[in-house]
């Protein structure tokens, strides 16, 4: 099905482009931002409280109601700079997704969060910023691209220009690839049109990257000329 996402109203279709049903979502107890989520088998919407204390993952009926709520991520334990920052409030970002698993990142917080449909998100990696924090800000953003696999991860990472305004800006956005097993981190190299590639050592063929994951295979559309 085709889910069209207009924040107040979803919308359902079928791949062929017929109505089937609109949800309201204008839910008085609930705010910010609207995320449509197909996980453990079923639709459910990522919205926070008007408050932002909490980000919670929404079973809703047809008529609306939310009928089950979960915690993903509780905030009542952040720092008192998150509530006073506009920039960093009730800021969770999909960053990799998938039927069973959602891979979440806040941007107050070093963690990425693993949502697979029921109970509440668990860290499922902590990421060490090292010299790249301002405080308890990121210098660096993450996002775009992102993929989970069974033996890897691979995030997208952009330097902020506040604090990096001496890299051109096709320095600015990297690729990195996190091995698992190995617990080792590495940069993607970049090709003459600044796209990062695996280099391809199994056979000689052309570099690639891929743009979706599906268990453990990688997929990339490539034009043939």
């Amino acid at each position: 099905q085709l889910i069209v996402n207009e924040e107040t109203v979803v919308k359902f279709y079928t791949p062929q482009g017929e109505f089937v049903k609109s949800i309201n979502l204008d839910l008085p107890d609930y705010g910010f931002f609207t995320i449509v989520m197909y996980v453990g088998g079923k639709v459910q919407f990522m919205k926070s409280t008007k408050e932002g204390y909490s980000t919670y993952a929404l079973d809703v009926d047809d008529n609306g109601n939310v009928v089950s709520d979960n915690v993903l991520i509780d905030y009542s334990t952040f720092p008192q700079e998150y509530w006073t920052d506009p920039s960093v409030r009730s800021r969770v970002e999909v960053i990799s997704k998938s039927s069973e698993n959602y891979l979440l990142l806040h941007k107050f917080t070093d963690s990425i969060y693993s949502y697979r449909g029921t109970d509440s998100a668990e860290v499922a990696y902590v990421l060490d910023m090292g010299n790249l924090k301002d405080g308890y800000k990121r210098k660096v953003s993450m996002g775009g691209y992102c993929y989970e696999a069974p033996n890897f991860l691979i995030l997208q990472t952009v330097h902020t220009t506040k604090y990096f305004d001496n890299l051109q800006p096709s320095e600015r956005m990297n690729y990195i690839f996190f091995d698992k097993a190995a617990g080792r981190t590495i940069k993607f190299a970049k090709n003459d049109e600044n796209d990062p590639y695996f280099k391809n050592d199994i056979d000689g063929g052309m570099p690639f990257f891929p743009y979706h994951i599906s268990g453990n295979k990688m997929y990339q559309l490539v034009d043939a000329y």
